[in-house]
């Protein structure tokens, strides 16, 4: 809060730690859910599919990939169950599998 008027006065934002997925990507995705929907439009699906992108200098591997977080914690949540909506059906998978 306290650098909230020099932000506004550089017209610079300031955006909390968030996360990347789920975060920002789903608060920017739900934002145009809520802007369709007052449309009158109607969602039938949303998947969202998220990945870090480094500065292209940086993208200096095979892969062009950096890892902002544990590579360890990124292979055990692989293995965390999951639920979604499919076409109106509750999935359920379990990471175990």
């Amino acid at each position: 809060r306290a650098m909230a008027s020099a932000a506004a006065a550089a017209n610079t934002p300031i955006l909390g730690e968030m996360g990347l997925d789920p975060g920002m990507d789903h608060m920017s995705a739900m934002r145009l859910i809520d802007e369709a929907r007052a449309a009158g439009g109607r969602i039938v699906s949303f998947r969202s599919v998220c990945g870090g992108l480094p500065a292209p200098e940086s993208a200096n591997n095979p892969l062009r990939y950096k890892f902002s977080w544990s590579p360890r914690g990124v292979l055990s949540a692989a293995r965390n169950s999951a639920k979604f909506l499919e076409h109106g059906e509750l999935i359920t998978l379990d990471g175990a599998n």
